[in-house]
């Protein structure tokens, strides 16, 4: 997925450098729209399949550390153990509640750990004054060589002019 990201970024999109960012032209803009909301909707596939399998992973090292640790527990049980025993004297299963209600507290949930796996697009409008610095349009006219800037530039300027 990655890759498709970046083959979108890299086809549709232009780098103006770290202080404008990236741009696209406005006709590409539904294209670019299409791609990510086809990108998005295999992420969240992708996020299911993980949320399956990495659940299943994490039950099972889960109740392996409940394993481990029981035959410990029951030999010597701490006093939260105790203290939650009526008889005095707690059961395999109480031990093994106990161990499992700790681990809760420590285990990441599926949900925390995949709740990272997220695509975001931010459109930003170009400012006036942004158009007006010189090293803006510099950026674009070496981002977008074939398009005459010059040309769009002063139309952009006579029209704001006459707003004016």
């Amino acid at each position: 997925m990655e890759d498709d990201l970046n083959a979108i970024r890299n086809d549709l999109t232009r780098t103006l450098g770290k202080e404008h960012g990236r741009v696209i032209l406005k006709n590409v803009k539904p294209t670019l729209e299409t791609l990510v909301k086809a990108l998005q909707s295999k992420l969240e596939n992708h996020k299911q399949t993980v949320r399956e399998n990495l659940g299943k992973q994490l039950a099972e090292s889960r109740k392996q550390v409940v394993e481990y640790y029981l035959p410990l527990v029951t030999a010597k049980p701490p006093n939260a153990v105790l203290g939650q025993s009526p008889s005095g004297k707690p059961t395999d299963a109480d031990c093994r509640m106990w161990i499992d209600q700790q681990l809760g507290k420590v285990f990441p949930s599926t949900d925390k750990l995949i709740g990272g796996m997220t695509l975001e697009i931010t459109f930003k409008d170009v400012t006036y004054e942004t158009l007006n610095r010189p090293d803006f349009l510099d950026s674009v006219k070496k981002a977008y060589p074939s398009i005459n800037w010059d040309k769009a530039y002063s139309e952009f300027k006579a029209l704001g002019e006459k707003k004016h």
